[in-house]
């Protein structure tokens, strides 16, 4: 595995690592840099060599790299890089095959806290297990003492629902690559990261070419929300002719909810607005990160401000204001053909007679026609509300290996069946 950028998993600096192996790992090519190695394994069947760097910037640079997914392009990732979660490391892997590039992975490893997991996980499915693993978790992974850093190794992106591991034009063959770098990777931090668990997210489920490679390999399948997606009626390009394509009930109900704020006012916030307003959108933001059903990792206004800051126009901040105080914000961000709707904050009090959350997806629909986008990704989480302004579900998939090969299986046996959606689906349209 050949590190390019500032720093390595062991705190050296890449001028402290000069030798190198190249080694075959499955069909994979690899190229790692590792102390006081001076052999060269023979190639892989299929000539893949995979370079390695911990920072976008310098994959960037110096790999010929592109990706048409915003999650995955240079600003994003800066982004991330610099307003994400606390103590997140990131890798990224381009592989190629001699001069021609097939794509890149991109990693995340996240601090990991047993103290911790009772806040990040509150669905009930994935909840009742943790109640029954948590003991067997802290008697074989956390009691021993370790002067590693404890995290999960994530290959995909836990602060946003999507398909966003890797990008390139042969998912195939990228899909077959990855069991084998994500142990390469496992092998170059083991000196300073005890890895907890490894996750891969989100394969659609229409296009899922990593689920049988991962199966095989003793990774379990995660049952998942859907992620609501509402693609727009044929001819429908604006607010009026969205409108009017919905069937008179939903007509009506929009109209009401639209008055409950007929006396606020929308806005669209520069950097420094956003900065001004930090301390409320916070305390917006945080109301909403607490009731999240799965919290895995936690961002703040860094992380929405560096999006902002890295982005510029490519990110819309639109706030709610009544007068001069802000009720609620959304952030948002086109993605080829769709409009992500990312992040958000409401006040709960006045989403009790202001419908707050409801007015925030209308919001969103009208942000993604002034992009000229044909649809929106509105993420998990208040399914059958999203349905009634005509979103569906779309299925991925994610999975999980524990490291600690027996409680891999013990959790594998008591996985909890898929839960039988509690939520009816609505169609709003004529």
């Amino acid at each position: 595995m050949e590190y390019k950028g500032n720093r390595v998993g062991d705190g050296s600096t890449l001028a402290q690592k000069k030798p190198f192996l190249h080694s075959a790992v499955g069909q994979t090519q690899v190229c790692l840099r590792v102390p006081a190695v001076d052999r060269i394994a023979e190639n892989g069947k299929m000539g893949f060599k995979t370079e390695w760097f911990s920072t976008a910037a310098e994959m960037f640079s110096e790999a010929d790299v592109a990706s048409a997914n915003v999650f995955l392009s240079l600003p994003y990732l800066n982004a991330l890089e610099l307003g994400g979660p606390a103590d997140a490391e990131f890798r990224y892997a381009v592989l190629k095959s001699g001069k021609k590039v097939f794509g890149f992975y991109y990693f995340q490893l996240l601090p990991f806290r047993l103290s911790a997991m009772d806040e990040m996980i509150k669905d009930k499915p994935y909840r009742r297990l943790l109640q029954t693993v948590k003991s067997l978790l802290d008697a074989y992974l956390f009691r021993t003492s370790s002067m590693r850093k404890s995290v999960l190794l994530v290959c995909g992106n836990m602060c946003v629902s999507g398909d966003h591991g890797f990008s390139g034009d042969n998912r195939s063959a990228m899909a077959d690559a990855l069991p084998s770098l994500i142990q390469e990777l496992l092998r170059s931090i083991g000196a300073t990261h005890r890895v907890i668990a490894q996750v891969v997210k989100d394969a659609p489920e229409s296009d899922d070419p990593i689920g049988a490679i991962l199966k095989s390999r003793r990774f379990f399948r995660l049952d998942m929300d859907p992620v609501m997606k509402l693609r727009f009626p044929q001819g429908v390009s604006d607010m009026e002719g969205y409108k009017t394509a919905l069937s008179s009930k939903y007509r009506v109900r929009m109209n009401q909810t639209k008055k409950r704020i007929e006396d606020c006012q929308w806005r669209d916030l520069s950097l420094s607005e956003m900065k001004r307003y930090r301390q409320d959108m916070q305390h917006l933001y945080s109301a909403v990160q607490d009731k999240a059903p799965l919290k895995i990792v936690q961002v703040d206004m860094d992380y929405l401000m560096a999006l902002k800051k890295n982005l510029g126009d490519g990110m819309r901040c639109s706030a709610l204001f009544l007068g001069d105080r802000m009720l609620a914000f959304t952030t948002g961000m086109q993605n080829g053909e769709e409009y992500e709707a990312h992040h958000i904050g409401l006040d709960y009090e006045e989403n009790r007679t202001r419908s707050l959350y409801l007015n925030i997806l209308f919001r969103y629909i009208e942000m993604a026609f002034d992009s000229g986008a044909e649809s929106v990704c509105f993420g998990r989480t208040a399914l059958e509300m999203k349905t009634t302004v005509g979103a569906v579900p779309v299925y991925y998939n994610a999975y999980m290996k524990l490291s600690n090969g027996f409680l891999n299986g013990f959790v594998r046996c008591l996985l909890p069946d898929p839960a039988p959606h509690n939520w009816i689906p609505r169609s709003p349209f004529r």
